[in-house]
């Protein structure tokens, strides 16, 4: 489906729920506009950050719809139980209804008609939805799609593979508060990783809460070491890619301060240096932005060059959004770092089982300089 028979299937459009599951970047919130248009009345536009309200705005202005504005409102979903008396919903980023309160709140709703936007939702989601909302219609256009029909550039995504050094014992590996030893990053994952399985085992015997806090938390721990680890081959990466236009998504806030200070966009900042620091980007006066959990979704970005990601989670979601933000560029470059023969590599695989691997090179850092030249 292209763009236009995405807008040419808005324009007859007869139902009053919609689910469109779309990629990043294929003109969703433009599709969601057009609806306004069509229905008329009354909306309330439920968005993820306050920052993606002047997204919104932008974007009717940008197509010549302003006009609607004066009939919508837009809030952040923190305030969805402000506005549950209305009639006419559109939820962006619609994966984050899915809390209890909020399911709840939305169950209350007397829809005339609402409208979910979003990159991924789950099966189980999608039940949960019917349960709070009704029926609802569903259009899907995976980021495969977009790219077969031109939406979206061809990208090319490499997966730059890095092992655990197993020679040199410099990280402390603590057993309690007084007891600790000193052992290699191979050691300290291999010990890691029992003491998970360990703590898992426990949690499906017992199911307690504490018990699977306990697990988690250990799990947690795990997928940080690894970023950690990677952090001294993106200073490499990050220096060969020094002239280009790049986002660097970053597994935590002192390692994006650490790679990008002065560049940064997370939630330590006030919001008045992340808004300023955004559009200093868009506006071409730095070339560089370093995010923590923030940037995946309901922005837009200009002339990106490339991204870079130094952690993965198992989400197919969180994968397809930055995919997406690097498919905003006429010649999309995505690099994702990774430690192989571990809990990474296993990302890797649950983020690429519906993606075209025409577009997916593995490669280590050796054919990463050969492909800068």
């Amino acid at each position: 489906m292209t763009r236009k028979e995405l807008y040419d299937f808005i324009a007859t459009y007869n139902g009053n729920k919609l689910l469109l599951e779309a990629a990043t970047g294929y003109g969703k919130t433009l599709a969601a506009i057009l609806l306004i248009e069509k229905l008329g009345g009354d909306w309330n536009i439920v968005v993820a950050e306050t920052a993606h309200i002047n997204t919104w705005q932008k974007e009717f202005v940008k197509h010549d719809k302003e006009y609607l504005l004066k009939n919508v409102k837009i809030f952040c979903y923190q305030s969805l139980h402000k506005y549950k008396d209305g009639t006419n919903y559109i939820f962006d980023e619609a994966h984050h209804l899915f809390s209890v309160k909020r399911l709840a709140i939305a169950r209350n709703i007397k829809y005339e008609n609402v409208v979910l936007l979003s990159a991924t939702v789950t099966t189980y989601q999608k039940t949960q939805l019917k349960y709070s909302i009704g029926e609802f219609d569903i259009v899907k256009i995976t980021l495969s799609d977009a790219i077969k029909s031109k939406v979206l550039s061809e990208p090319m995504v490499y997966f730059i593979g890095f092992n655990l050094d197993d020679n040199v014992r410099i990280h402390k590996y603590s057993f309690t508060k007084d007891k600790s030893i000193t052992v290699t990053e191979q050691e300290w994952y291999n010990r890691q990783s029992a003491y998970i399985d360990t703590l898992k085992q426990r949690f499906e015997t017992s199911y307690s809460q504490s018990d699977k806090l306990r697990w988690l938390t250990a799990a947690n721990k795990r997928k940080k070491f690894l970023a950690d680890v990677k952090t001294k081959y993106a200073r490499i990466i990050l220096r060969e890619l020094q002239n280009r236009r790049l986002l660097c998504f970053t597994n935590s806030i002192p390692q994006s301060e650490l790679l990008g200070a002065g560049f940064t966009i997370h939630s330590h900042n006030s919001t008045k240096v992340n808004n300023q620091r955004f559009e200093d980007f868009n506006n071409l006066i730095t070339n560089k932005l370093f995010a923590v959990g923030k940037l995946k979704e309901g922005v837009n970005l200009t002339q990106l060059d490339c991204v870079v990601v130094i952690q993965l989670d198992n989400s197919v979601r969180y994968y397809t959004q930055i995919l997406g933000r690097s498919m905003r560029s006429d010649t999309p470059i995505l690099y994702v770092l990774y430690i192989k023969n571990s809990r990474d590599e296993e990302y890797t695989k649950t983020v690429l089982e519906d993606f075209n691997m025409d577009y997916v090179k593995f490669i280590n850092l050796k054919e990463f300089y050969e492909n800068l030249t």
